[in-house]
């Protein structure tokens, strides 16, 4: 395989294509060599405020849609919250030393410079944080790739310099550092992100195999309501059932801690009594998902409203870290409700206002009268829906988000300003958001996915889950065959099992892949063997391999794969895979169908009677990939994609 890489034309973006080519031995690597903005002007001081957030990728990005290259590589700290349209970040790598050095032209240390030493930085964070430290010292704004930072030491222009450890390690400079510093740096500082276009499955399933992100946990914002644990979604309360983890508030039933089967943490703030500050929590919810957890966070009311949850997204979606939002009916809801008082009323109330009795110190009277504005019922009116937010007091530039059909499987996000809204077509049922918080850079869902498990795959773009099957347990008598090992190739198979019977301690046990292996050991249950690629032929290697004369294979009535072949293996069905009805959406906004088996695969043709050319097909392994080429999709429009590893 040959494939064109671009980056800047620096020593270290060169060093670092260099690092990506190690990682990909068996791939043919072209490398093309751009300048940047950044680049070009080195004039700029990067302390400046309002500078743009593509200074340092833009033109290389633009390549890639052009087609020039197939992969963009940045250093990730430097790239855009928001891609351009068309692009994806496929992977992030999982980086070098992520601290701050300090290269000092007299080798002394950060406390032994002299006052009023010169100290070189390009960035505003550092300033702050070394002036809190050493307040004497005099700041110089430096600028220009490495070598040229280095020189300014040489040139004697400051008698010090703080930059990036990675960027000295990957130059092979590592004798140069005096110390590394302990200051707070950018969480993706050390990392490499590879951007590659959106709808390239099969290069994105390539890059997933260094994709850090893949050993990151979820974090769920879960809006608990307003009291009454019976006023929890469903959606909820599966996300409690889930959870490695759940940070708590005060105010809230405790039987709603009933739904949790691990571990929960206190961080409840009540007004003059908060448990932890607003950072303490943010950082934790952080350091969990880190560490591979699905973590909770378990709000009253809606976890939007009045709540701390937008700066939680915000900092989950900086460390790319996969955060949703599950609603909660908010306490004026059901204050409205108590009360029998609707909200809005013909001729009486168009509309209604949420607002706070408490504002910041310094909040100005302007700040306190902008607002967020939801708009109702406007999809056919929107010149009319522009004139009013006008009049409301936005400006035409302010964001607007505009979703079609909200929490339905074929909702549509889209991003406009004021101005611009009525260029938007959004068809009804829709809502128009808007305002300063309206900056959200949630696209619309691309991947249709149609089993019951999609935090069991990482995936770089957003899914829609779709269920198209359910398992539901069947009598079946344990087998009178005496078994040396038992295997599982699926989370029924574990579950429906375990709900009956004990597996005994002298037995072996045998996973299809982490997924399973996950469920087994969250259980206590040790696993002998997990074979190197998650599907039941290699799994079958193993078992015939193996010295156990019997094996025990709980597994559903429609499993039909090699496993059934082998003549030590007893297959035992405990639990029955129906097909779930779901309504009929339209697909042409979806590129991809992800397909977790041949089952799903018969439940989607059951709706929509053959596989939409345009999309392709993922799937975790070889029996999907045949039963869909059975059904006529091309084997060039399917992708094998990986099962996500857990860590436990």
């Amino acid at each position: 395989m040959k494939l064109r890489i671009g980056s800047r034309k620096s020593p270290l973006a060169r060093a670092q294509v260099e690092e990506i080519s190690a990682l990909f031995p068996h791939v043919e690597w072209e490398p093309h060599w751009f300048d940047s903005p950044g680049d070009r002007d080195k004039t700029t001081s990067l302390m400046t405020s309002g500078l743009r957030d593509d200074f340092f990728t833009a033109d290389i990005d633009e390549k890639i849609l052009q087609g020039t290259i197939d992969i963009g590589a940045h250093a990730a700290k430097d790239m855009p919250e928001k891609l351009p349209s068309g692009l994806v970040l496929g992977a992030h790598t999982e980086g070098k030393d992520s601290s701050d050095a300090l290269v000092s032209r007299s080798g002394l240390s950060l406390a032994k410079l002299p006052k009023k030493a010169r100290l070189g930085t390009s960035s505003q964070s550092r300033r702050d944080q070394i002036l809190a430290l050493r307040p004497d010292l005099e700041i110089v704004s430096i600028r220009g790739s490495i070598e040229e930072r280095l020189a300014y030491l040489e040139r004697e222009e400051v008698d010090a310099i703080i930059v990036a450890t990675c960027a000295l390690l990957r130059l092979g400079k590592k004798d140069l550092i005096t110390e590394r510093l302990p200051l707070k740096t950018h969480p993706l500082q050390g990392k490499l992100g590879l951007v590659c276009r959106e709808n390239n499955y099969p290069l994105l399933a390539l890059l997933h195999e260094h994709d850090s992100r893949k050993n990151l946990g979820r974090i769920t914002l879960v809006g608990a309501g307003p009291g009454a644990p019976d006023l929890l979604t469903l959606r909820g309360v599966s996300a409690l059932k889930s959870a490695d983890i759940v940070f708590y508030d005060a105010l809230l039933d405790p039987r709603l801690l009933d739904y949790c089967t691990r571990e929960t943490v206190f961080v409840g703030k009540r007004k003059g009594k908060h448990s932890h500050p607003q950072e303490d929590i943010t950082a934790r919810l952080l350091a969990a998902a880190r560490r591979g957890k699905r973590v909770v966070r378990l709000k009253g009311g809606d976890p939007l409203l009045f709540s701390r949850g937008g700066e939680e997204i915000r900092a989950a979606r900086r460390e790319h870290i996969h955060c949703e939002v599950i609603p909660g009916i908010s306490s004026f809801q059901a204050a409205a409700a108590a009360a029998r008082i609707p909200l809005t009323l013909r001729e009486t109330a168009g509309g209604f206002a949420a607002f706070s009795a408490h504002y910041g110190k310094n909040t100005t009277e302007e700040e306190k009268h902008r607002t967020t504005q939801a708009v109702f019922m406007g999809t056919s009116r929107p010149e009319e829906v522009k004139a009013e937010l006008l009049r409301r007091g936005l400006d035409p530039a302010d964001p607007v988000v505009a979703v079609h059909r909200t929490a339905w499987p074929d909702e549509q996000i889209e991003h406009t300003t004021v101005e611009a809204l009525p260029q938007i077509e959004l068809r009804p049922p829709g809502i128009y958001i808007a305002g300063p918080c309206a900056t959200s850079v949630e696209e619309s869902p691309r991947i249709l996915f149609t089993g019951i498990s999609p935090e069991r795959v990482y995936l770089p773009r957003r899914i829609c889950p779709y269920p198209l099957i359910q398992l539901q347990s069947r009598r079946a008598t344990f087998p009178s065959v005496d078994f040396e090992g038992i295997l599982f190739t699926s989370h029924g198979g574990v579950e429906h099992y375990l709900s009956r019977w004990d597996i005994p301690s002298k037995v072996r046990v045998a996973a299809v892949g982490p997924h399973t292996a996950h469920e087994l050991q969250r259980r206590n249950i040790s696993v002998d063997y997990i074979p190197p690629v998650a599907d039941s032929q290699h799994l079958a290697e193993e078992i015939i391999r193996s010295d156990a004369a019997s094996w025990l294979y709980p597994c559903s009535n429609r499993s039909d794969n090699i496993l059934h072949s082998i003549e030590k293996v007893y297959p035992l069905a405990v639990y029955d895979t129906l097909f779930r009805t779901q309504p009929k959406i339209s697909l042409t906004r979806f590129d991809a169908l992800f397909f977790t088996s041949a089952s799903t695969v018969d439940a989607f043709l059951d709706i929509y009677t053959e596989i939409p050319s345009h999309c392709t097909c993922l799937v975790y392994g070889d029996p999907t990939k045949k039963h869909l080429m059975n059904q006529g999709v091309p084997s060039s429009r399917i992708v094998r994609w990986p099962m996500r590893k857990h860590t436990l």
